[in-house]
Protein backbone atom coordinates (compact mmCIF):
# COMPACT_ATOMS: atom_id res chain seq x y z
CA UNK A 1 0.00 0.00 0.00
CA UNK A 2 1.23 3.82 -0.84
CA UNK A 3 0.51 6.62 1.92
CA UNK A 4 1.31 10.11 0.01
CA UNK A 5 2.08 12.41 3.36
CA UNK A 6 3.17 16.50 1.92
CA UNK A 7 7.19 16.97 2.19
CA UNK A 8 6.73 20.00 3.95
CA UNK A 9 4.83 18.98 6.54
CA UNK A 10 6.59 15.70 7.64
CA UNK A 11 8.72 16.35 10.74
CA UNK A 12 9.62 12.48 12.20
CA UNK A 13 9.88 10.35 9.11
CA UNK A 14 11.08 7.43 12.09
CA UNK A 15 8.00 8.24 14.05
CA UNK A 16 5.77 7.59 10.76
CA UNK A 17 7.57 4.71 9.66
CA UNK A 18 7.42 3.18 12.98
CA UNK A 19 3.62 4.32 13.00
CA UNK A 20 3.16 2.34 10.13
CA UNK A 21 4.46 -0.71 10.93
CA UNK A 22 3.31 -1.21 14.17
CA UNK A 23 0.04 -0.53 12.57
CA UNK A 24 0.65 -3.06 9.73
CA UNK A 25 2.14 -5.95 12.36
CA UNK A 26 -1.25 -5.67 14.75
CA UNK A 27 -3.38 -6.05 11.59
CA UNK A 28 -1.77 -8.65 10.06
CA UNK A 29 -0.49 -10.79 12.91
CA UNK A 30 -3.43 -13.36 12.99
CA UNK A 31 -2.14 -14.69 9.59
CA UNK A 32 1.71 -13.06 9.86
CA UNK A 33 3.34 -16.28 11.17
CA UNK A 34 1.04 -18.73 8.54
CA UNK A 35 2.41 -16.53 5.32
CA UNK A 36 6.23 -16.12 6.43
CA UNK A 37 5.56 -20.50 6.56
CA UNK A 38 3.83 -20.62 3.36
CA UNK A 39 6.56 -18.26 0.78
CA UNK A 40 9.60 -20.44 2.73
CA UNK A 41 8.16 -23.55 1.89
CA UNK A 42 7.05 -22.07 -1.96
CA UNK A 43 10.81 -21.40 -2.08
CA UNK A 44 12.07 -24.28 -1.18
CA UNK A 45 9.71 -26.49 -2.99
CA UNK A 46 10.12 -24.32 -5.98
CA UNK A 47 13.88 -23.63 -5.56
CA UNK A 48 12.79 -19.75 -6.06
CA UNK A 49 13.57 -16.83 -3.94
CA UNK A 50 10.32 -15.44 -3.05
CA UNK A 51 9.31 -12.67 -0.21
CA UNK A 52 9.32 -13.35 3.28
CA UNK A 53 6.42 -12.22 3.77
CA UNK A 54 7.60 -10.19 6.33
CA UNK A 55 6.18 -6.27 6.34
CA UNK A 56 8.37 -4.06 4.69
CA UNK A 57 8.19 -0.61 5.52
CA UNK A 58 9.94 1.84 2.32
CA UNK A 59 9.91 5.67 1.48
CA UNK A 60 9.76 7.05 -1.98
CA UNK A 61 11.14 10.20 -2.05
CA UNK A 62 10.39 10.50 -6.03
CA UNK A 63 7.66 13.71 -5.82
CA UNK A 64 9.48 16.22 -4.08
CA UNK A 65 6.07 17.71 -3.33
CA UNK A 66 4.54 13.95 -1.29
CA UNK A 67 6.79 12.02 0.34
CA UNK A 68 5.28 8.35 -0.70
CA UNK A 69 5.17 5.85 2.58
CA UNK A 70 5.34 2.63 1.09
CA UNK A 71 4.62 -1.26 3.27
CA UNK A 72 4.37 -4.25 1.99
CA UNK A 73 2.43 -6.56 3.67
CA UNK A 74 0.99 -10.27 2.69
CA UNK A 75 -2.67 -10.01 3.62
CA UNK A 76 -5.80 -12.45 1.99
CA UNK A 77 -7.40 -10.69 -1.17
CA UNK A 78 -10.88 -10.33 1.22
CA UNK A 79 -9.09 -8.56 3.92
CA UNK A 80 -7.32 -6.08 1.65
CA UNK A 81 -9.34 -2.95 1.99
CA UNK A 82 -9.80 -3.71 6.05
CA UNK A 83 -6.39 -3.95 6.59
CA UNK A 84 -4.95 -0.73 4.12
CA UNK A 85 -8.07 1.68 5.85
CA UNK A 86 -6.57 0.12 9.36
CA UNK A 87 -2.93 1.20 8.45
CA UNK A 88 -3.87 4.07 6.67
CA UNK A 89 -5.70 5.73 9.65
CA UNK A 90 -2.73 4.62 12.15
CA UNK A 91 -0.37 6.47 9.62
CA UNK A 92 -2.72 9.53 9.53
CA UNK A 93 -2.70 9.70 13.79
CA UNK A 94 0.66 9.47 13.68
CA UNK A 95 1.43 12.33 11.00
CA UNK A 96 -1.42 14.79 12.64
CA UNK A 97 0.06 14.21 16.08
CA UNK A 98 3.21 15.85 14.45
CA UNK A 99 1.35 18.82 13.33
CA UNK A 100 0.16 19.47 16.35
Amino acid sequence: MKVPLPAQSVRDLDGIEEAGRAAAELATREWQEQAETHFRKLANEDFISYSSGRIKVLWDFGDPQHLMLIIRIVCPNALRLKVEQAVFREIWRAFNAQLD
